[in-house]
């Protein structure tokens, strides 16, 4: 954590730009290697049932974001170290409206991204506005939910590992450099189930030079589909002390077929 909290400073003052790269040196140009990636990635999408998950509408839950570093929570609009929420996604579409609530369970505020926009709820109206703190963290929770049903979609999956304890696959592009504007990724899941235990991720549109961990547990199905009732943030797989976690109590599916 102290690790996290350092590294946000020194980025701002210094103003850091290198383009972080999660392959650290590994040259990925073996077919094989990348015929074995797709298929591994197939294995997982089947596993999860990624197909399924693309036609649900929306999907109803509530849990409660808690955080581990005061520093990084006053860069998002959350009021508590523990917060809990309610929130509707827009599975489809892309859209979330997410309403926080204090210790007590009344409302603080209604926040939300629809067609790309933030806006505030005030008397059920929707007040779009531009609110980076907002936007970045309700973007991240949409990308942290989607991400182990969707990630295998983009245009270059390589395996790394294929062993009898876990099976890690690296997502972004064939280019040998890292592009500014192309995030990168590792997944890791497990073999018995292919379940997403881990995903190291990029997030150039915060910092060029940020990478970070997602731990992945206690996935349920619903309806045939896997959800993760906890996504932990953390430095990375070694440093299991998080930045904070979203803890899942329940989920309602609604299919796109059943929604009108």
């Amino acid at each position: 954590m102290r690790r996290v909290v350092f590294f946000f400073l020194i980025s701002g003052l210094l103003g850091y730009c290198g383009v972080a790269d999660l392959r650290e040196g590994r040259v990925l140009q073996s077919a094989k290697l990348e015929k074995e990636g797709q298929a591994l990635c197939q294995d997982m999408r089947n596993a999860l049932q990624s197909d399924k998950f693309l036609q649900i509408s929306k999907i109803y839950t509530k849990g409660r974001d808690s955080w581990n570093s005061y520093l990084i929570r006053k860069f998002t609009p959350v009021s508590f170290a523990e917060q809990t929420f309610v929130a509707e996604i827009g599975v489809q579409n892309r859209s979330i409206r997410y309403q926080m609530l204090d210790p007590k369970g009344k409302t603080i505020k209604v926040i939300g991204i629809e067609n790309g926009k933030t806006f505030q709820e005030i008397a059920a109206n929707k007040k779009f506005a531009e609110d980076k703190e907002a936007h970045l963290y309700l973007q991240s929770f949409l990308d942290y939910f989607y991400w182990p049903h969707t990630l295998c979609q983009r245009d270059f999956a390589y395996a790394l590992q294929s062993g009898s304890s876990t099976k890690q696959v690296f997502i972004s592009t064939k280019d040998s450099v890292p592009l500014q504007e192309k995030d990168q990724f590792i997944v890791s899941f497990l073999p018995k189930n292919n379940s997403v235990q881990f995903v190291d991720f990029t997030m150039r549109s915060f910092l060029q030079s940020y990478r970070g961990t997602l731990a992945y547990s206690n996935w349920k199905s619903y309806q045939g589909i896997a959800l993760p009732h906890s996504i932990r943030v953390q430095d990375s797989r070694i440093d299991t002390s998080y930045v904070h976690e979203f803890t899942f109590d329940s989920f309602q599916v609604i299919w796109a077929k059943d929604a009108n």
